[in-house]
């Protein structure tokens, strides 16, 4: 008889555990989206020092110019004006350089909306529960992180920026005077940025994930940019120059700075880079300055860079591939281009007055939407071809 009803009390306990099972399975199933949707981002805003201060001094400025008569005031006036438009200047680089961030920032915010609808339409607790929203589930759900990847990218992109700026000169220590700020601000938001990809194990560029721990991309200075040449991926370059012809190069070739960050660095003396791969690197703000020889870039590759108002005056390219690479405020006067590709290189507003291009390129690409076209579009000239040089000591 106590068999019997053991054996009772076993039907009955296991159709009742594996009904609680199904119904708590998809629960369980579902929390780490859950986690994911506690709560709605609230991405910061990007650091911008240069500005604050710029707008800082303007307003002192004007303070000191109410207690000043004759030509004091007049000197005051006339420093007032620089500074409207040194102020004016800025704003109208930081609007380039920070598009791509407001982008990626409202296509975060809107993909996380979008998941939550479909989340909330997948889940068998919802009153508004859709069986055909279980298969939607896993493109918005990739979606959103691919949202939040890019917005991460760009994020990590301008906190590279403001940290490279603030350690050039003095800009340091007029942060900390005009605006009270710790230099250290944009690290502790890098922190911030970097928990971001910590939460679901995401990928940074030139980095490798692991057990949800991303670690840094590596910050290299002008000494270990050559020592660790040619294995450059991803690299975030901290210092304000770099001086090849200084280090004892005469050109660099087969660097590998895919996804590399090199903002804003002033590359002093004549640089030249062989065969080197630049793809998805950001040199936005970089400075090619005029030296007594051009700048060279021999056959490397700028597939999708990012070269927002990237100096390039009197550097020659030959053979370089710019396939869907930024160009937006890029300075190319007394640039020369032979021979390349621009596939998808978008060309609105450029400014190609100064430059000049081979006649391949300039029978096939389209410069209507290009503010100014090359200087010699009309005559379709022959420029002259790349000699190769001697290999560096």
């Amino acid at each position: 008889m106590a068999i019997q009803e053991a054996t009772l009390d076993e039907l009955i306990f296991l159709p009742t555990g594996l009904g609680l099972f199904l119904l708590l399975f998809p629960y369980f199933a579902q929390a780490p989206d859950r986690a994911v949707l506690d709560r709605k981002p609230q991405p910061p805003d990007p650091p911008n020092s240069e500005a604050l201060i710029a707008f800082k001094e303007l307003e002192l400025a004007k303070t000191e110019l109410d207690n000043l008569t004759g030509t004091a005031r007049w000197a005051k006036e006339r420093e007032l004006a620089y500074l409207e438009r040194r102020l004016d200047k800025i704003k109208a680089r930081s609007e380039l350089e920070f598009r791509g961030f407001f982008q990626a920032r409202t296509d975060w915010v809107q993909a996380w909306e979008d998941f939550y609808l479909v989340f909330e339409e997948s889940s068998y607790w919802s009153r508004s529960f859709n069986p055909r929203a279980k298969a939607e589930l896993t493109v918005f759900r990739e979606r959103y992180r691919s949202a939040k990847r890019a917005f991460r990218f760009e994020q990590e992109r301008l906190w590279g920026r403001e940290r490279v700026w603030l350690k050039e000169g003095e800009h340091a220590t007029k942060a900390q005077t005009l605006l009270g700020n710790e230099p250290s601000s944009p690290e502790q938001q890098d922190f911030e940025v970097r928990q971001l990809a910590q939460e679901e194990g995401l990928k940074q560029p030139g980095g490798q994930t692991g057990e949800g721990i991303i670690p840094p991309a590596p910050e290299v200075t002008e000494a270990l940019f050559f020592e660790l040449s040619p294995n450059l991926k991803g690299v975030t370059y901290i210092d304000p120059s770099l001086n090849m012809e200084q280090a004892g190069f005469e050109w660099l070739e087969g660097v590998d700075l895919r996804g590399a960050s090199l903002l804003g660095i002033n590359f002093l003396g004549v640089s030249q880079f062989v065969g080197c791969d630049f793809s998805g690197a950001d040199f936005s703000a970089a400075t090619f300055g005029r030296e007594a020889r051009p700048h060279r870039f021999l056959a490397c590759r700028f597939t999708k860079a990012r070269l927002v108002g990237t100096s390039f005056e009197y550097t020659a390219f030959y053979n370089c591939t710019f396939d869907r690479a930024d160009l937006q405020g890029v300075n190319l006067d007394g640039a020369k281009f032979i021979g390349g590709s621009f596939a998808g290189c978008p060309f609105a507003g450029l400014d190609f007055s100064k430059t000049v291009m081979s006649k391949e390129l300039l029978e096939t690409l389209d410069f209507q939407a290009a503010a100014f076209p090359p200087k010699n579009l009309g005559s379709l000239g022959e420029t002259e071809e790349p000699k190769p040089e001697t290999e560096a000591g």
